[in-house]
């Protein structure tokens, strides 16, 4: 089979259970850019919680992309531009919120920026 691009989740795919890029994964992921393939690095994180992967793996020299924001977001790694970038309408915002909040348990996330915001303060990505 012959493919151009490799997205790769990052949290317990690219990465193992300690969050780390193995050395065997890193020197892999540079052969197939070294063969003129493309690596996207895929994650609900904000740019900034891919950034450290992506220069681990040399992206901008190869040309890759990072996904970020569950898809929200792409950006090349090269030369920094925005791609892609969906947000949610704004008028849809506050019945969103209004609708969660009424599931105690449920925390829903935002972003500014590259800044995760939560309602819960207690909350391992916030």
């Amino acid at each position: 089979m012959d493919y151009q691009m490799l997205v790769l989740d990052l949290d317990g795919s690219l990465t193992n259970s300690r969050k780390e890029l193995t050395e065997p994964t890193k020197q892999a992921l540079i052969e197939i850019q070294e063969e003129g393939k493309k690596v996207v690095l895929a994650s609900g994180r904000p740019i900034n919680g891919i950034v450290p992967l992506a220069e681990k793996l040399n992206l901008s020299k190869y040309g890759g992309y990072m996904l970020s924001f569950n898809g929200a977001r792409i950006t090349q790694c090269s030369t920094g531009e925005i791609v892609y970038n969906r947000t949610l309408p704004a008028d849809v915002i506050a019945p969103i919120y209004e609708i969660t909040s009424t599931y105690p348990g449920l925390d829903i996330l935002t972003y500014d920026g590259d800044q995760i915001l939560s309602g819960i303060a207690s909350n391992e990505y916030t």
